[in-house]
C-alpha cells in the first residue's frame, strides 16, 4: 500500500495523510488554478485588445501611403517632365473644420499658422527640384470615374499686395487602380461646401494636364 501511495501526487497524499482536511486542500488547489488561469487569461484578453489598438493605429497610416507617376507638360511650353506624388496621410475632417472656420473668420495668420502646421506629402520634379512642393491639405472623394484626389498647398505666384488664400491646387481623377489624369491649378481659391470637405472653386491661371498618371506604391 504504502508504494501505491509513494506514486501518487502530492496533492493525494494529502487526502490519505489528512482525511479531514482532504476537502479544503482539494477546494484550495482547485481555486488557486482557478485564479492562475485567470491571471493567464486577463494577460491574453490585455495583448489581444493591444494588438487591435495597434492595428487600428498603424494600418490606416500604411494604406494612406501612396505614390503616383506620371507626366505634366512644362510652364514653358516646351514639352512633357516627369512628375511623383507622394501622399503620406489624408486631411482629418476635425482639420477641415479647424481651417474652414479660420477662413470664414478672416484670421488669415490663425489660418495659416494652421495650414503649414499640416503635412500630407510632396510633389516632385525629378528633373527640376525646385519646383517640388509639400502640400498641407489631401483629400480623397468619390467620383464618377472612381477617386478624386485633391492636394492643396500656398500658391508660389502670390505677389506682395495681392489678396490672400491663393492657392496652388492639384485635381486627381483616377480609377478604381489609381489610374487616370489630373491638373495642377498654380493659382486658385478653395471653398467648403455646405456638406463638408473641401474643394476647388475657382482658378486664375491655365492648369497644366498630367497624364498617365499611375500608382508606383
Amino acid at each position: 500500500m504504502s508504494s501505491i501511495r509513494d506514486r501518487k501526487s502530492s496533492r493525494l497524499n494529502v487526502l490519505y495523510l489528512w482525511p479531514l482536511g482532504t476537502k479544503f486542500a482539494v477546494d484550495n488547489d482547485k481555486a488557486h488554478k482557478r485564479e492562475v488561469s485567470l491571471k493567464i487569461s486577463r494577460k491574453r484578453v490585455r495583448a489581444i485588445m493591444a494588438a487591435i489598438v495597434m492595428a487600428f493605429v498603424f494600418i490606416p497610416l500604411l494604406e494612406a501611403r501612396v505614390v503616383l507617376s506620371g507626366r505634366v507638360f512644362r510652364s514653358d511650353g516646351t514639352g512633357l517632365e516627369n512628375v511623383r506624388i507622394v501622399i503620406d496621410g489624408y486631411s482629418t475632417p476635425d482639420e477641415i473644420l479647424a481651417l474652414k472656420q479660420l477662413m470664414i473668420s478672416g484670421d488669415a495668420d490663425g489660418f495659416y499658422r494652421a495650414f503649414r502646421a499640416l503635412d500630407k506629402g510632396q510633389i516632385q520634379f525629378p528633373s527640376t527640384s525646385a519646383l517640388n512642393a509639400h502640400f498641407n491639405v489631401a483629400v480623397e472623394q468619390p467620383s464618377e470615374k472612381g477617386i478624386r484626389i485633391l492636394l492643396i498647398t500656398e500658391s508660389r505666384n502670390v505677389k506682395a499686395g495681392q489678396n490672400i488664400f491663393l492657392f496652388l491646387v492639384a485635381v486627381l481623377d483616377l480609377d478604381k487602380d489609381y489610374k487616370g489624369e489630373g491638373r495642377i491649378h498654380y493659382v486658385s481659391r478653395i471653398k467648403f461646401p455646405p456638406q463638408g470637405g473641401i474643394d476647388l472653386d475657382t482658378y486664375m491661371t491655365v492648369p497644366n494636364e498630367v497624364s498617365n498618371l499611375h500608382r508606383v506604391k
